[in-house]
């Protein structure tokens, strides 16, 4: 027959302090990976708009330039929505 016994009050803190430390890892974890993405379709963006400027095509130009603009803005929005998301499950 198995017996289960109570753990103690040690055992029980350094339990639920382990559990603290798994879940601010994870929170860590998936706040960076969003801040990540965040950043890079930042850069994309910005990337593209710089492009846009630069281009002495009078339809690549625009063109370029409203494509970075949309890229980042879109990306920043998908990135804050799937942490919100994650978050909220």
């Amino acid at each position: 027959m198995i017996t289960h016994r109570k753990p103690d009050a040690a055992e029980r803190a350094a339990q639920l302090r382990d559990e603290s430390r798994q879940d601010q890892r994870w929170v860590r974890r998936r706040l960076s990976t969003y801040v990540l993405g965040c950043l890079g379709s930042c850069a994309i963006g910005l990337a593209l708009m710089g492009a846009g400027m630069h281009s002495t095509d009078p339809h690549t130009g625009p063109q370029l330039f409203w494509l970075g603009l949309l890229l980042g803005d879109v990306g920043i929005f998908v990135s804050i929505w799937h942490w919100f998301r994650s978050t909220s499950t």
